[in-house]
């Protein structure tokens, strides 16, 4: 049997607390790509929408996801949104020309 997406969002759903979510999505970034497709697309919009005050706990394991499936530069265009924002700078333009824009203002 494999362990798919679909398994991870349903243990993620039954297990609201942040330490819960923590320890599922660290194992969720130990599988391989292949395996984790609509979770994938989660991760960035939820890392995007966290409040400002969010503590480690509710956004490492996030990042460590992005990281582990090679979304590194999804995660380098959000840090890049997140610095110039509250410098009053206009959002972010990859080099693929696509515009980063956020709802939430965050503070590293």
């Amino acid at each position: 049997a494999t362990f798919t997406s679909e398994a991870i969002i349903d243990l993620l759903a039954a297990c609201p607390s942040e330490a819960s979510r923590a320890a599922i999505l660290g194992l969720a970034a130990e599988l391989p790509r292949a395996h984790i497709g609509d979770l994938r697309r989660s991760i960035l919009p939820e890392l995007r929408n966290l409040p400002n005050t969010a503590e480690p706990i509710s956004y490492a394991p996030l990042v460590k996801c992005l990281l582990a499936w090679g979304d590194v530069a999804k995660l380098v265009d959000l840090l890049v949104e997140w610095l110039t924002e509250p410098l009053g700078g206009a959002p972010a333009k990859t080099k693929r020309g696509r515009k980063v824009t956020s709802t939430a203002h965050h503070t590293l």
